[in-house]
């Protein structure tokens, strides 16, 4: 993880935006998800349990709750282009207030219009799309390949030749749903992100795929955990070998 970090942080360079640097994050240290009026929240493990004393899963919906009320510094804000600022401040401590951001995560909103339709509405400044633009360097700077990564709300593929989970979870719900095997309701609604992989040169992959998108995945455990894993997406992209 420390490795991870100190390359992020030669990656992400003097035009990267607080919404980039609190993603690059989710690849070294480990989040706590929750669901909360249909917003997906990562926040930093290792603050949140401080926080609530350890209680676990459920504890950052709580004290995001409680965030109605004025609050001390140290606890947790949501990061938004507002408090960016405070964001950039706190990396200069030491302390447990260096990660009481929170990260949203939700890709897209209901938006409900007249008659009571609702659209699906992709949010202009959403931390998925910023772990997008942070995956899509770690790869390029990784593998000397220059992909593209897009978020998305579902995978649309009839021939759906690649995948790759980029945590435990999400390869075993990835693998699931690609060998047409039924995936529970349940271990549905742990799979919060997807994504789209594309090389700018199809030469860079394997022959039998070249051409073809990549999938990704990203998915909390049953407790409610995120532990992303860089290295999964290095070993599994489908890359060329090179003599």
């Amino acid at each position: 993880d420390a490795v991870v970090q100190t390359i992020l942080r030669q990656l992400l360079d003097a035009d990267a935006t607080a919404l980039d640097a609190r993603a690059a994050e989710l690849l070294f240290r480990p989040q706590r998800i929750t669901l909360q009026n249909g917003r997906v929240l990562a926040g930093d493990r290792a603050t949140v349990d401080r926080l609530s004393d350890g209680a676990g899963f459920g504890a950052l919906g709580r004290l995001l709750a409680e965030a109605q009320v004025p609050l001390r510094s140290a606890q947790l804000q949501v990061l938004n282009v507002d408090n960016a600022a405070g964001y950039w401040h706190d990396r200069s401590h030491d302390g447990f207030e260096r990660h009481r951001f929170v990260l949203d995560l939700t890709h897209q909103v209901a938006k409900e219009l007249a008659h009571g339709v609702k659209v699906p509405v992709t949010l202009a400044h959403s931390g998925l799309s910023a772990l997008a633009r942070v995956l899509q360097r770690w790869v390029t700077h990784m593998t000397g390949a220059a992909v593209t990564v897009t978020p998305l709300a579902r995978i649309a593929d009839t021939d759906w030749r690649w995948h790759v989970g980029l945590d435990v979870e999400s390869t075993a719900i990835l693998n699931d749903l690609y060998r047409g095997q039924p995936v529970d309701e349940a271990r549905q609604a742990r799979l919060f992100g997807l994504f789209r992989l594309d090389f700018s040169d199809a030469t860079d992959m394997l022959p039998d795929v070249a051409g073809a998108p990549v999938w990704l995945g990203l998915a909390m455990a049953a407790g409610g955990v995120l532990r992303l894993k860089p290295q999964n997406l290095l070993l599994n992209l489908p890359l060329a070998r090179r003599s």
